[in-house]
């Protein structure tokens, strides 16, 4: 899960920004920075983290403010105080990055904001729900969107109430996400070592094209050949991919892990031979660029227009929208000497198109000119993508 706030705050902090992040305590657990820093003990269920517990884990510098939404109560009084609060504390900026839900909110403050959105216009274009409807006028009312799903820009282009949209790639620590020496590895028994990080989400992710897929690939092994897919269980379709790669005769392999933490993460990247993301959508997340940065090779579905139109080029992606394209792009995998030179071209990718100096000088521009100090050309100015 990506943990996009704290990743940019923390480099916008590296060059001298006065930015601070605002957590919600209530949030879901991979939200936190402990999270990303790899702080949780052992294995910890995300929908099951206590924001509370998480100050026993390790001090948060002053940047972050954890806001409790608990402390108000459940009663009609409760829930005024609670607006109030946030209100309040939100009030006290100069300008807002507002994130799923804030938007919701920041159109209510009077105080210049720009929208974060990491795919939650697919959510709400057309409701009559008054929640989506609120989504809706919080678009229209910021100063600009940040766009970071590629395939999303055509479902802006067709909305009227948003006047202004930029580009933002997501932030990969490179420092953090490269090749390592790794004892993962170790305990799996196998001759190629497959790793699929995204949520049980056939819907969003495509993971029932990954397993039958898989299973064609199999069947055109050497019977000595010993492919092994671990993929991560959770989501809301974790139990139906479980009952399919049975029901493919997939069990001796597919291993199904826990979700562990980001630092965790990395060396699962690192352990395997090959990533297998998202088949569905037409654009990534994090996990892709995380586990190129790497050096391994990445095998999923991306929309080539959006992401000329976006970055300019294609990505050293291995393209795969169907069972039958994930078993050709699996087979290419078996070298090793494939693998290696795509790994390389995938962390150059990487390193052009999603360093953390690039993406700071995206939203210092962008909040410039929600403050009025330039103007939207500058955003716009093609030498910083």
């Amino acid at each position: 899960m990506a943990n996009d706030a704290y990743n940019i705050v923390k480099y916008m902090r590296v060059v001298g920004m006065d930015v601070d992040l605002i957590l919600n305590k209530q949030d879901f657990g991979m939200s936190f920075p402990q999270w990303e820093d790899g702080l949780f003990p052992g294995t910890v269920d995300p929908y099951e983290v206590d924001g509370g517990a998480l100050a026993t884990l390790a001090s948060l510098p002053d940047w972050i403010r954890v806001w409790d939404q608990n402390r108000f109560g459940s009663g009609i009084i409760g829930r005024a105080a609670k607006r109030v609060d946030l209100f309040r504390l939100l009030k006290s900026y100069d300008i807002i990055e507002a994130h799923v839900p804030a938007a919701i909110y920041a159109q209510f403050l009077n105080v210049p904001y720009i929208v974060y959105d990491a795919g939650w216009i697919r959510c709400f274009p057309s409701s009559d729900q008054p929640w989506d409807k609120l989504a809706r006028r919080g678009y229209m009312k910021a100063c600009a969107v940040l766009v970071t799903n590629p395939d999303t820009f055509w479902i802006f282009d067709k909305l009227p109430f948003v006047t202004r949209t930029v580009f933002m790639p997501f932030v990969i620590d490179l420092d953090i996400y490269r090749p390592l020496r790794t004892t993962q590895r170790s305990q799996f028994e196998c001759d190629l070592l497959l790793f699929a990080p995204s949520r049980q989400s056939w819907k969003e992710k495509g993971n029932e094209k990954l397993l039958l897929g898989y299973s064609k690939f199999l069947k055109g092994c050497n019977p000595h050949f010993r492919p092994l897919l671990v993929m991560v269980d959770w989501g809301p379709d974790a139990e139906r991919s479980k009952t399919l790669a049975m029901d493919l005769t997939l069990s001796e392999h597919v291993q199904f892990i826990k979700p562990v933490h980001k630092r965790e993460l990395v060396q699962y990247y690192n352990a395997a031979d090959a990533i297998l993301d998202q088949f569905t959508l037409g654009s990534y997340g994090t996990a892709a660029p995380e586990a190129m940065a790497c050096e391994k090779p990445v095998i999923m579905y991306y929309s080539e227009k959006a992401f000329r139109r976006t970055f300019g080029e294609l990505p050293p992606l291995l393209n795969a929208y169907n069972p039958e394209d994930i078993e050709k792009q699996l087979t290419q995998c078996v070298d090793h000497s494939f693998r290696k030179e795509i790994g390389k071209k995938s962390r150059q990718w990487v390193e052009k198109h999603h360093g953390w100096r690039l993406v700071v000088e995206k939203h210092r521009r962008l909040y410039s000119f929600a403050l009025g100090e330039c103007g939207w050309e500058d955003v716009l100015n093609d030498h910083i993508h």
